[in-house]
């Protein structure tokens, strides 16, 4: 593709050089809340993923796109960021599994990239200044400034552009009769194809737009709930905590990325915007039962005023900044992790989670409803 000279301006007025690859925009320039990710591949999965809705993404690896895009990491197709920032983009990508380069899943995804910027100094600006929003693009310094500075982070919802539009299940129902499983209800936040994928495996799905009522879930006789991950503030989301509560006495949870945060609120707790961001795939978190480190991919902004969490039980820190990053409810019922136990890249160390909510909802099935 032909290159074009292009600039990144952040709210406060700092200015970058670069060069526009990938799409376009009619009107030359791309507006979103800017955050740092320190992925060295896996480029695919996380620009797919709805939590990163909303958002550019200043990747730390000096050169990005070196291992092309595969159509089967699409976390989804419904959201994902607005567009990149890389120090050097590689069009001769190599991988067996990649089908196009990642410029060109871009384009046809409208996601564009700026290239050629100094994202050292970029990421030193951000980790000074956090919760900042950008513009970049092809117009004046003038216009991006003023692009960066109205820009709508993500303290504002973002759900209702990536929520599925009707409750529709996963298989068919004659698999799901034959097969006797469990059947798990996921309200969707933006969840990816993993989580779905993930529970599929031992599980008959349901996906529910996020606005579904308690009633319409209950009438789904789901032995379980899946709170999934998504983008935007959770403080944004009272309608869906009001729903969780009313199906947190009867039935178990799990809830992941934002999800979690609405079941913290369902729990009492409040929540509050990081100092520090977690965005990438190698954040270590402790797991507090057995000591273990384990390595994940995180997508958030936001996390608990842990003095207000008085009713659940924490099972996870972040060994960075010590902030909660799992807990359960008094009854163990309630699971949430704020990191993404699905995501690539990165490790796959939490996927026993999914194997303890199937023998929660194991037990459930075999017990009479409580609605």
């Amino acid at each position: 593709m032909n290159k074009l000279e292009a600039r990144l301006v952040l709210s406060d007025g700092t200015t970058f050089r670069g060069e526009l690859y990938g799409y376009l925009p009619p009107n030359g320039l791309v507006v979103g809340e800017i955050v740092t990710n320190t992925a060295m591949s896996g480029y695919l999965e996380t620009i797919t993923d709805p939590a990163s809705s909303g958002q550019i993404i200043n990747f730390t690896y000096p050169q990005i796109g070196n291992v092309g895009a595969s159509a089967g990491a699409t976390m989804s197709n419904r959201g994902g960021a607005r567009g990149i920032v890389v120090r050097e983009l590689i069009q001769s990508y190599s991988n067996w599994q990649a089908d196009q380069s990642l410029e060109a899943a871009m384009l046809e995804r409208s996601q564009a990239i700026i290239s050629g910027v100094d994202t050292r100094r970029l990421t030193r600006q951000l980790h000074t200044n956090h919760a900042m929003t950008a513009a970049f693009g092809t117009v004046s310094d003038a216009e991006l400034r003023s692009a960066a500075q109205e820009a709508v982070s993500q303290d504002d919802s973002l759900v209702a552009q990536v929520t599925t539009s009707e409750t529709h299940s996963i298989g068919s129902e004659e698999e799901a009769a034959s097969t006797h499983r469990p059947k798990i209800a996921v309200i969707d936040l933006g969840v990816r194809s993993t989580t779905v994928q993930r529970l599929a495996k031992f599980a008959s799905v349901t996906l529910v737009p996020a606005h579904t009522s308690a009633a319409d879930i209950k009438a789904l006789s789901p032995d379980g709930v899946v709170l999934s991950s998504g983008p935007g503030n959770p403080a944004a989301l009272a309608a869906v905590v009001q729903v969780a509560s009313a199906l947190a006495n009867d039935l178990p949870i799990l809830a992941i990325g934002l999800g979690s945060m609405v079941l913290a609120q369902v729990l009492g707790a409040s929540i509050k915007r990081l100092e520090r961001p977690h965005y990438g795939a190698n954040i270590p978190v402790r797991r507090l039962s057995n000591r273990r480190v384990e390595i994940t991919s995180q997508n958030r902004s936001f996390g608990i005023v842990e003095s207000s969490l008085d009713e659940a039980l924490i099972t996870y820190r972040n060994l960075n900044d010590g902030e909660i990053e799992g807990f359960r409810s008094a009854d163990g019922t309630a699971v949430g992790v704020a990191y993404n136990p699905d995501l690539g890249p990165g490790a796959f160390d939490s996927d026993y989670l999914f194997d303890d909510f199937a023998k929660q909802l194991n037990s459930a099935a075999t017990s009479p409803k409580g609605n």
